[in-house]
């Protein structure tokens, strides 16, 4: 728990306070979990697209870009996904086909 109190330290003094570093991990584990199954596809991606975005306009903002280019990839295929949508093979697709079933009946 004692190094977990020190990355706190570190990322408050970079972003501001221990809830920013909160929501940063529910954008990084919950809403990719979320993603990687297809459950609220676009709602999912948001906090990831504002977490990469923090990522490489704040935190990164004035290093090198070979620092913050990652953050940036990540950026540019989070949007792309975004405006893709979910496929076939996601929950959204399935509860979607179910739902437009029952409306019809």
């Amino acid at each position: 728990m004692e190094q977990f109190s020190g990355i706190i330290r570190c990322f408050s003094r970079y972003v501001g306070s221990p809830l920013s570093l909160g929501l940063a991990i529910f954008g990084e584990l919950v809403c990719s979990m979320a993603f990687i199954v297809g459950l609220l596809y676009r709602l999912a991606m948001l906090p990831m697209i504002f977490t990469m975005g923090m990522a490489f306009f704040v935190i990164h903002g004035n290093d090198a870009f070979a620092t913050k280019e990652l953050a940036l990839i990540y950026l540019v295929v989070f949007i792309l996904m975004y405006i893709s949508g979910p496929g076939k093979f996601s929950v959204d697709y399935l509860l979607g086909k179910e739902l437009g079933k029952r409306r019809k009946s």
